[in-house]
């Protein structure tokens, strides 16, 4: 028999039920998604800064990483498209984005943080498309007001965690958060398979 993600409306009671868990599936990775940009995106210029770039060096180097995004979203999108694997793109791509993001913490100077930026905006750019596209099915709406309460209390977060421990506290809350997010992509269902033409 072959293995089926999603119920069927022949067994009564199955269905609702089913498509909770799917639900609670997808609240749970735009929660953790939408949080980790909370946590970095209000403190991000400050972190930069922190490295040693001056108000010049920053506005390049945030330039810089929306054009990076702009350039590889769209490449992303093919190859998920092309090898029928979003949630392994997608799940890749917050794990690389929660290990590049590291570099933050480590890096200084214009250089080494354009490169950061750079790697983490490419690793990113697929990442609110193709989480899109898989809640697309469900309650898209619900999913995403989760999301945007998630940013606000990721940021109110990392706010306290700043305040205390320094601003180092946001690469490690982000990355930790993107990680758990990376996890939370294995447990949703597999998309259905395209109709054939």
């Amino acid at each position: 028999m072959a293995h089926q993600d999603f119920p069927s409306a022949s067994r009564p009671g199955a269905g609702g039920s089913a498509t909770r868990g799917v639900l609670a599936r997808h609240l749970l990775l735009f929660a953790l998604v939408f949080a980790a940009y909370g946590v970095e995106a209000p403190f991000l210029p400050a972190l930069l800064a922190e490295g040693g770039l001056s108000a010049s060096a920053l506005g390049l180097v945030l330039a810089a990483g929306t054009a990076m995004r702009l350039l590889s979203a769209p490449l992303a999108a093919a190859a998920a498209d092309r090898f029928g694997a979003p949630r392994l793109l997608l799940c890749g791509a917050l794990l690389a984005s929660a290990l590049l993001g590291c570099g933050y913490a480590l890096a200084g100077g214009l250089a080494a943080l354009l490169l950061v930026h750079l790697l983490v905006s490419a690793a990113l750019a697929p990442v609110n498309p193709l989480a899109d596209a898989l809640a697309a099915g469900g309650r898209y709406g619900l999913v995403r007001g989760a999301g945007s309460a998630a940013f606000v209390g990721g940021t109110l977060l990392a706010g306290v965690a700043v305040a205390d421990g320094g601003l180092v506290w946001v690469v490690w809350l982000n990355a930790g958060l993107l990680a758990l997010g990376a996890l939370a992509v294995l447990a949703l269902p597999m998309p259905p398979p395209p109709p054939r033409p």
